[in-house]
């Protein structure tokens, strides 16, 4: 089923490009679920640094834009799969970061060429609006509000630490 999909995407499908994404995909699951334990429980919601989105950083330098979208929607959903208490509220909320978060880092990628701990950094803050944005959109109410600048800050120092480590790990992947 990956290798279907994959192929409308892919632009080369080579069994080293195929085991490429397979492996950036598999680590990337593996990512989102280390993050409960790095979580920080604040005020009713849960900080998370946004380590697995190293592979969408990595996807999006190693192979390009096409590929990184396919690689975000196949680690949410099955991500999703995994989940313990699965419901349509959190489904919507971590899609409505990764739609913002997505298109802001692409958006970047291809118009700006900025330093890849740059856009790690836009994304993750973007991403966290974008949650909040969908919160908002399921409990109206504007003491939410109070949350945003925990959430830039946050999104801050979690997007350089995940763009900091894409970047090692694409200067490894480089030199191979």
């Amino acid at each position: 089923m990956i290798l279907m999909v994959t192929s409308l995407f892919m632009q080369k499908i080579t069994i080293r490009n195929l085991t490429t994404f397979s492996l950036l995909l598999t680590i990337g699951i593996i990512l989102h679920f280390l993050e409960i334990f790095i979580s920080i429980p604040i005020g009713g919601f849960i900080l998370k640094p946004g380590i697995s989105n190293i592979v969408i950083l990595l996807c999006l330098y190693y192979f390009g834009i096409k590929e990184a979208i396919l690689l975000s929607i196949c680690r949410s959903l099955l991500s999703a799969l995994f989940e313990p208490s699965l419901n349509i509220i959190s489904f919507a909320i971590g899609s409505g970061g990764i739609i913002v978060s997505l298109t802001s880092i692409i958006l970047l990628f291809t118009y700006c060429k900025m330093n890849i701990k740059t856009i790690s950094v836009i994304g993750a803050i973007l991403h966290n609006i974008g949650q909040l944005i969908v919160v908002l959109f399921f409990i109206p109410c504007n003491y939410l509000l109070y949350y945003l600048p925990l959430i830039v800050v946050s999104g801050f120092f979690g997007g350089y630490i995940t763009g900091w480590i894409a970047e090692i790990s694409l200067q490894k992947i480089n030199s191979i």
